[in-house]
């Protein structure tokens, strides 16, 4: 009895996961104001203290008004700066802000700005989370929990 029991259970469980359109999806978001910070991530660093370590995210402005990504902290690193990548594909160009368009998803990436830690002063390993602090023009500062993804 206690097994068919378990065996509806999974059937109704699966059956909900099926209704809702699947799994949910990975990763981890937080709102904050009018905007949603979704999976802030970076890939775990082959060395213990590395020189440089970027971190990407999506970052959604659910309002009729724009904003703009204007700074970020870090007390994992010396410092912490927003860039872009320079013609040449290697070298990082700071950014004065990154804009946050009003009802639109901005991706901080590999092909547009993003965020960049220098001179890390505490090792980060694969499925840790570390704190960063974003610095919006609107919204004010706000705390995220940055995962490492591991690198294999």
């Amino acid at each position: 009895m206690a097994r068919k029991a378990a065996y509806c259970w999974v059937a109704m469980l699966a059956a909900g996961v099926l209704a809702a359109g699947g799994p949910p999806a990975a990763g981890h978001e937080l709102t904050f104001k009018h905007l949603k910070i979704m999976h802030p991530y970076t890939i775990e660093p082959v060395e213990r203290l590395p020189r440089q370590v970027v971190v990407y995210m999506e970052i959604g402005n659910s309002t009729a008004a724009a904003d703009r990504l204007i700074g970020v902290e870090s007390r994992h690193a010396t410092s912490a700066a927003l860039v872009t990548q320079s013609s040449d594909g290697v070298t990082p160009l700071p950014v004065a802000a990154i804009e946050l368009p009003a009802n639109a998803r901005t991706t901080l990436g590999p092909k547009s700005a993003y965020v960049l830690l220098r001179d890390l002063t505490e090792t980060i390993e694969g499925y840790q989370y570390f704190p960063l602090t974003l610095v919006f023009e609107k919204a004010g500062k706000v705390e995220v929990e940055v995962y490492v993804e591991d690198r294999d």
